[in-house]
């Protein structure tokens, strides 16, 4: 099976596992969190480290910590899009920042497929680079929209935390 099929079948069992659609906001990114260090070493399992990636050193267990990260964060703004909608949020500032987190973290998630199903054997370094960037930068803004109570969980930011060194 390929590596993007694996990533899909895990994403979705974290979006059942956290029930997204059907909790409020905080109690299913608890959820989600809950469930996505449930299924760490799965991951490390499936997909692997890819250590010939090594600019992503500074991610917890590299490209499953990568695909971990993404698929919360991405699942997150998922549920924050469909409250924000559901509040009558869809011309509100907030919304379009989510949104656009949600579109940025998708992208991420979809470079990290490329590197795997392109470049089996090892992936250039730019294109590595590229991820690690995205990653630092979805990592971010979700940090700063939580703290601005306009996204997610506060439950997040350690998870983040965890698992992505925003240093360097």
């Amino acid at each position: 099976m390929a590596k993007s099929e694996i990533l899909e079948k895990l994403r979705d069992t974290l979006r059942t596992a956290a029930n997204l659609g059907n909790e409020s906001s905080d109690e299913g990114i608890t959820k989600l969190i809950v469930a996505a260090n449930a299924q760490f070493q799965t991951r490390i399992d499936e997909v692997g480290t890819a250590p010939e990636w090594g600019a992503l050193k500074n991610v917890k267990s590299g490209a499953a910590g990568v695909s971990l990260i993404l698929d919360v964060i991405a699942l997150s703004a998922e549920a924050g899009i469909k409250r924000l909608g559901l509040a009558g949020a869809d011309l509100d500032n907030r919304a379009h920042a989510v949104v656009d987190l949600w579109a940025r973290s998708e992208a991420g998630r979809s470079l990290l497929m490329e590197l795997f199903d392109q470049w089996p054997q090892g992936a250039p370094s730019e294109r590595v680079l590229a991820l690690k960037d995205t990653v630092k930068a979805v990592c971010i803004d979700s940090a700063a929209r939580v703290l601005e109570g306009n996204f997610g969980s506060p439950a997040l930011i350690p998870f983040i935390e965890e698992y992505v060194s925003l240093q360097g």
